[in-house]
């Protein structure tokens, strides 16, 4: 838990806010998860989470639902939940593909713009990096960004 709270605290601080809490079920997922992307895994969920946490609390519906709904964990979500979570996906669909630019930006300027890289970072091939900074207008050159 240490790790991910470090990765929560470190992307608040970029973004100026506050540190959501994670809740005990939450946790107790992400202590159990195998994590076989490794730390870019983690700190990947913990991004994903962050955006989509309300009332600073990261519960289990802010995971992505590969994580929350291995085959090891019993855990349902109740209807309104899924009902909440559907609504706030439709409308955060633009920030969605904000926070996916976001994490791709990111990738590309810890590898120092190397796409082949950023790629390994982000556990996805060449192509997609390619693919999505061109759906994003992604200047695949430094000084751009």
């Amino acid at each position: 838990m240490h790790l991910a709270n470090y990765f929560l605290e470190s992307y608040a601080e970029r973004m100026g806010c506050a540190v959501p809490r994670i809740s005990l079920a939450a946790q107790e997922i992400i202590e159990n998860y195998d994590w076989p992307g490794n730390v870019r895994q983690l700190e990947n969920v913990m991004i994903y989470a962050f955006n989509m946490a309300e009332d600073n609390i990261i519960d289990i519906q802010h995971l992505p639902k590969g994580i929350r709904q291995r085959e090891n964990f019993a855990y349902a979500l109740r209807e309104e939940d899924v009902n909440v979570t559907k609504k706030k996906a439709t409308k955060g669909l633009s920030a969605m593909k904000n926070v996916e630019k976001s994490i791709i930006e990111n990738a590309l300027i810890e590898s120092d713009f190397r796409v082949a890289k950023a790629a390994k970072l982000l556990g996805v091939s060449k192509t997609t990096v390619y693919r999505k900074a061109k759906k994003y207008n992604i200047d695949l050159k430094q000084e751009d960004i």
